[in-house]
């Protein structure tokens, strides 16, 4: 999967089974619980084992061995985001988080920024996926988190994040790419040129009765707005506003549905480490 482009800042700016129910648990279970895996690996957050829940990795990028303590600051940080967003805060109990630190001689995973405002961080994704998987096998998604204070990130088979102040909420937007498979909802210039979007959370066709949400059309504000998927018309978002368009923002029903949806469902003993749709 290619690499979607950063987050707008809008106006302000992958199992098989019996699904399981939302998980309560205490916020202080966001606090690390400093679990060693593997050198140089932390289990912030564990509840339960890999085929049961969704294994996110934090990988340390261009940080100085003595930039531990800063890394894991920032961890802390995006977790906290995490953990307020819905409905991932719901199902936390579904969520193993595991940080992989700096470590000396650790190539860099990320070669810049791109993209017409700067702010498309480009990611060697076949990299942070094996570092990822060499500390945690169990990986499910991977998020990149970048040492340096300017704004910018990317989804696509890996999230990758800054540290800028507004990288958690950033990363949550990613995450949204990296492990739901949902598009951007914004739109900044153009006509989307086609063909058809395969994700949930879009659609060429601005009749609501026709769209992958028709169900909840009519509903907390849910219809066919146009501008999505990077382009300012001729495609279609559910809702006025979500996390995918603009990180003040909550997800939207439809795309909370998703998430929830691939949340509560679990992995094909056949695909281990792959969290996908069934």
């Amino acid at each position: 999967m290619a690499a979607r482009r950063a987050a707008a800042d809008s106006a302000d700016p992958a199992r098989r089974g019996t699904p399981r129910r939302d998980v309560a648990v205490p916020l202080w279970c966001a606090q690390p619980v400093h679990v060693a895996t593997a050198s140089g690996t932390t289990t912030v957050m564990s509840h339960g084992p890999a085929d049961r829940c969704l294994d996110l990795v934090l990988v340390a990028d261009g940080f100085p061995p003595d930039g531990q303590e800063r890394f894991a600051r920032q961890v802390r940080s995006i977790l906290t985001e995490v953990l307020a967003t819905e409905p991932l805060g719901r199902l936390r109990g579904l969520l193993n988080v595991h940080r992989v630190d700096p470590a000396p001689g650790r190539p860099r995973l990320t070669t810049g920024f791109a993209g017409d405002d700067g702010r498309l961080l480009l990611v060697d994704q076949q990299a942070a996926l094996d570092v990822a998987h060499q500390h945690v096998p169990g990986t499910d998604v991977v998020l990149v988190v970048v040492d340096t204070g300017r704004y910018g990130g990317s989804g696509g088979t890996v999230a990758a994040t800054t540290c800028h102040p507004r990288a958690a909420a950033l990363a949550v937007h990613e995450l949204g790419h990296a492990a739901f498979d949902l598009a951007d909802e914004y739109g900044r210039d153009g006509r989307h040129p086609g063909p058809a979007p395969s994700r949930v959370n879009v659609t060429l066709d601005p009749d609501p009765a026709r769209a992958p949400w028709a169900d909840l059309v009519g509903t907390d504000g849910i219809g066919c707005h146009e501008g999505g998927d990077g382009y300012a018309s001729g495609v279609y978002r559910p809702a006025a506003t979500c996390r995918m368009r603009s990180l003040a923002a909550p997800f939207c029903p439809v795309c909370s549905r998703e998430i929830r949806r691939l949340l509560l469902t679990r992995r094909t003993p056949t695909d281990p480490g792959q969290f996908h749709r069934v």
